[in-house]
């Protein structure tokens, strides 16, 4: 854990988020609310497919291929914690490979894990209207039928729509 002057990195080793804590914070990850600044950069997409992507990104730490091959099977509801096992690699093709040197577990918080539970009930609902066009891929981020995202198109996806919101302030 990296250490300055009593306080400790909160959420994961790889926290692009920059939040920090003092020690004796909890150490689940987006057990912090969201500053200010997220905040208004969510509420513009609040009732957006991207919105809970966004979300867990910002409270786990985790990046847009690793999300993307996240499957619902890597999700310990027990322990509350998800498992990154793997990443989805683009170019030449579309396809998931396995993390090899940078697996880790990364521990939820209440929040992370009630948007979770609620992200797996509205997915349930997509499958049952999808009826048999929906495909199983035990992703927890998909399209209406169930197929994968891919990063770019989330990634476009997010900039189109910032692009297009009120500028943040502080």
């Amino acid at each position: 854990m990296d250490q300055t002057n009593g306080n400790s990195f909160t959420v994961s080793p790889r926290n692009r988020a920059g939040r920090w804590a003092n020690k004796a914070h909890s150490q689940r990850a987006g057990s912090e609310t969201l500053p200010d600044a997220q905040k208004q950069l969510l509420d513009p997409i609040k009732d957006d497919w991207l919105y809970p992507f966004i979300q867990l990104m910002m409270m786990t730490g985790l990046r847009t291929r690793e999300l993307c091959a996240l499957r619902w099977c890597d999700v310990n509801w027990e322990r509350r914690t998800m498992h990154v096992v793997r990443t989805v690699v683009e170019f030449p093709s579309h396809r998931i490979e396995p993390k090899i040197r940078s697996a880790r577990t990364v521990v939820l918080s209440d929040p992370a894990a009630d948007m979770l539970r609620t992200l797996k009930n509205l997915q349930a609902k997509a499958q049952a209207s999808a009826g048999s066009d929906w495909v199983e891929t035990d992703l927890v981020f998909t399209r209406q039928n169930g197929t994968g995202l891919r990063p770019s198109s989330v990634s476009y996806s997010f900039a189109l729509r910032v692009s297009q919101s009120p500028p943040i302030t502080c």
